[in-house]
């Protein structure tokens, strides 16, 4: 399946991360970010490009990484998102 931005606007899963569901949690968004060919950026082997690449390159790994932190952050609950802080990166995150 090819990234398709429109699928970020939408909540992908019917439960959010509580604390108490973390492995089923874990194996769904792992599904939904690896279908989405974004699973690279999770595991830091796709990297933000450096200052030589184009600014294109640099805007769309940028867009790519906030799309993940925001689909990370509206599938957990509150009191989970408050933990996980203001990380710049979706690998942080």
């Amino acid at each position: 399946m090819a990234f398709n931005d429109s699928a970020l606007v939408l909540k992908s899963i019917n439960v959010d991360l509580d604390g108490s569901n973390y492995m089923y949690w874990c194996k769904t968004m792992t599904a939904i970010i690896k279908g989405m060919g974004l699973w690279k950026i999770i595991t830091g082997e796709s990297k933000k490009p450096g200052e030589k690449s184009s600014s294109d390159d640099a805007e769309l790994w940028e867009k790519r990484n906030y799309n993940l932190i925001s689909l990370i952050r509206l599938n957990c609950a509150r009191g989970v998102v408050m933990c996980i802080g203001n990380s710049d990166s979706a690998k942080d995150v």
